[in-house]
């Protein structure tokens, strides 16, 4: 019995670590700002492995009392021109919703997915912001993490 214990255990725990069974880490941040009449709910996800990041996701809501519907459909507009040149590559995904008071953006990055001209086109070539600095580093921009 004990030379089954003596074998099982270490594969049992080499076999975890081969997995990354417990290497997966998400770092959630949000942040709300109110100005000109505005307000800006922002969430951003971040999902590491080994602490590496692979997956990013964006969720921002604008919120406007008092715009009229040309106004909303010109800010969605101009909120995703940027982004347009990502719509259709492998690995990011991305909706604008227009709401009644404003509009719901989402963007979701995989870096596993995406190919090596994709990560540089969004700034991404050789990321590798540990899970602990990206945290600071929201922090420092105003984000709440957890």
């Amino acid at each position: 019995m004990k030379n089954v214990l003596k074998v099982s255990v270490p594969l049992v725990a080499f076999s975890l670590f081969m997995s990354g069974c417990g290497e997966r880490r998400v770092l959630e941040c949000t942040r709300s700002d109110e100005a000109l009449g505005m307000k800006v709910q922002q969430t951003i996800k971040e999902t590491f492995k080994n602490d590496q990041i692979h997956k990013m996701e964006l969720n921002m809501q604008l919120e406007a009392d008092g715009l009229e519907e040309t106004a909303i459909s010109q800010m969605a507009d101009a909120f995703t021109s940027g982004y347009n040149k990502f719509k259709d590559k492998k690995g990011i995904s991305m909706n604008t919703t227009k709401k009644d008071k404003g509009l719901q953006f989402s963007l979701i990055a995989d870096l596993d997915k995406m190919d090596s001209a994709t990560k540089d086109e969004f700034d991404l070539a050789g990321e590798s912001e540990t899970y602990e600095q990206a945290k600071q580093q929201f922090e420092k921009d105003g984000y709440t993490c957890k």
